[in-house]
């Protein structure tokens, strides 16, 4: 006998006709694409690569050499749970993906600069959302981003992996920032500009006290 195998799987049926409907999937593992800019975790290292977890539920290796102007004498020391942002050098469903910190771009610095495109980032807390969420992150005119920025000074970095880095001036501005993000995901504009309007003023009224 035949039997049906279901998997479950987040995303939405929209049903057209009679047995006939559509299945509109939400991904949530992330699928490298070269080019990808993301943000992963440093989860082991050894000989010449670090291993990284970027959330794609495969192999992520760094080369401990694959950083502007790294050297055999002269390269970054990352320990487990140290945060990096890098981008995806190869991306192969049979080999395990390759990361690297070195940019394409004409501006080039070192590493130990600290004016690096790439590399660690230091001091934030990490968000985790759906790749096509970090997505509509990155657009110019994304409203939770636009909105906060009006009112606190901060940095972030957003992985295409779905990983986000946060760092703000302190502790309390940088969980105000991950709730904002997190709370916008399912808001439109309007609803996004006002949660996060009511997050600040509250945030203001606690600093008072």
């Amino acid at each position: 006998m035949d039997l049906l195998s279901v998997v479950p799987f987040p995303g939405s049926c929209a049903i057209g006709s009679l047995f006939h409907f559509g299945l509109k999937i939400t991904r949530i593992i992330y699928v490298p694409k070269i080019g990808d800019q993301v943000v992963g975790i440093i989860e082991d290292k050894g000989g010449d690569f670090y291993k990284v977890n970027i959330l794609s539920g495969s192999t992520a290796l760094l080369n401990r050499l694959a950083f502007e102007g790294a050297s055999k004498r002269n390269k970054p020391e990352y320990k487990v749970g140290d945060v990096v942002y890098c981008k995806v050098k190869l991306a192969h469903k049979h080999l395990d993906t390759e990361l690297t910190c070195i940019s394409s771009s004409g501006v080039k610095k070192g590493w130990s600069s600290g004016e690096a495109i790439y590399g660690e980032l230091m001091e934030g807390l990490t968000v985790r959302v759906r790749p096509l969420q970090a997505k509509k992150l990155l657009k110019p005119d994304c409203t939770v981003l636009n909105v906060l920025g009006r009112h606190l000074a901060f940095e972030v970095a957003i992985g295409m992996n779905g990983m986000l880095w946060v760092q703000a001036t302190d502790v309390e501005d940088c969980i105000i920032i991950r709730n904002a993000i997190i709370n916008s995901l399912e808001l439109d504009a309007f609803q996004t500009e006002a949660m996060v309007e009511i997050l600040i003023e509250k945030m203001k009224l606690r600093k008072r006290s």
